[in-house]
């Protein structure tokens, strides 16, 4: 009989999904005998309520950052949620039953917190025996994701496993496995190739400017400030991600351009694109630096969100592989410096090379078969 996965994430197109997609991919590899469910959380129980959500959030993060900051992570917040039952209430969900009862999974996995949380919670309740799996997306954990009836935590660092520990989850419950990407970022393409097919100049130094899923930082001054450098050799790739409002901003407002300038939206193709880059300017999201270290790609960072984002800059910085800038502008002439020095760019490439990579994905797939 076909072993059944049931795979949870929050938000399309967002890291959490890129993850859940990652380890779907390396199942199917790994095995053809499996039948595997991949669903939006919010959307698949609450549709109305994932779109105001996910606006909200996006709201919260871009104008207000340090009201963020506040309910990050925050133990009176997480403690009045509980005691008040509102985050409990989806456990009486009839669709949750069904989902449960119906689809029958042999194992659970989870890429975001607050649906593992849940399922545990309800697990727990329910006194039923189905695996869940955790699978950390950013660099260090938060105390959602602390819960007794999750079997196994996936992290990408010693460090998350040591807070895990701290929160009172057992060491044999946690795998150091790293964060699930796209096997595409671990195989070599043909650069030149690429180039020529999106319509770059071979000899010129490409930046990847970024903006995560949602396409959200202060794109449009990076591209203002390299412009102000005419005669420096390089061009531009941009992915706006989901915002469409931002990306025909940018080709109207650039139609005109000192440098080169290729716009997208959501790229299919991110690996080929930080491939064939000479350094990107990113949020600090979790997949994103994952993709961008398996591609030996150095990185830049702008405007990180308080928490997830803040964290897991703080961790990159400690190991040496990513510039920290203060906005848009340093961002642009730290990219400038790192391109006018060969040796520190070099460096900087030399150590992500050095930094522990291993296919994350595979080693989860081949981990969620074993149960």
């Amino acid at each position: 009989m076909a072993k059944k996965v049931l795979l949870i994430y929050i938000t399309a197109y967002s890291g959490h999904h890129r993850a859940s997609l990652a380890i779907e991919g390396a199942l199917k590899k790994l095995s053809e005998e499996i039948e595997i469910l991949n669903i939006d959380f919010l959307e698949y129980f609450h549709p109305l309520s994932a779109k105001i959500l996910n606006s909200l959030y996006f709201q919260v993060v871009k104008n207000m950052p340090q009201g963020w900051k506040y309910i990050y992570n925050n133990q009176k917040i997480y403690k009045r949620l509980l005691k008040s039952g509102k985050i409990l209430g989806f456990l009486k969900s009839l669709k949750l039953k069904k989902l449960i009862y119906g689809f029958k999974p042999d194992v659970i996995v989870c890429t975001q917190a607050y649906p593992a949380w849940l399922l545990a919670e309800y697990k727990r309740r329910k006194n039923l025996d189905t695996p869940i799996i955790g699978v950390l997306t950013d660099y260090l954990p938060h105390l959602y994701w602390a819960h007794s009836h999750i079997n196994r935590y996936i992290v990408p660092s010693l460090p998350a496993k040591k807070i895990l520990m701290e929160m009172g989850i057992q060491e044999s419950k946690i795998n150091n496995f790293g964060i699930p990407i796209d096997a595409r970022f671990f195989q070599p393409i043909d650069g030149n190739g690429v180039i020529e097919k999106i319509g770059l100049n071979k000899f010129l130094s490409i930046i990847l400017i970024m903006g995560g899923g949602q396409g959200i930082g202060p794109i449009k001054n990076i591209i203002k400030i390299f412009n102000r450098f005419r005669f420096f050799p390089l061009q531009m790739i941009i992915v706006c991600g989901k915002n469409k409002k931002l990306e025909r901003q940018i080709k109207q407002e650039f139609n005109i351009s000192y440098h080169p300038l290729k716009v997208f939206g959501y790229a299919e193709n991110i690996n080929e694109l930080m491939k064939i880059s000479s350094l990107i300017i990113t949020k600090a999201g979790g997949l994103t630096v994952s993709e961008a270290l398996a591609c030996h790609l150095p990185m830049i960072i702008v405007d990180p969100i308080p928490g997830q984002e803040a964290n897991n800059v703080q961790f990159l910085l400690k190991k040496g592989l990513i510039l920290a800038s203060k906005n848009g502008e340093d961002a642009a002439r730290l990219a400038l410096g790192l391109l006018a020095d060969h040796r520190k760019l070099k460096r900087m490439r030399f150590k992500i090379k050095k930094f522990n990579k291993t296919d994350s994905a595979a080693a989860i797939a081949s981990l969620i078969l074993n149960y």
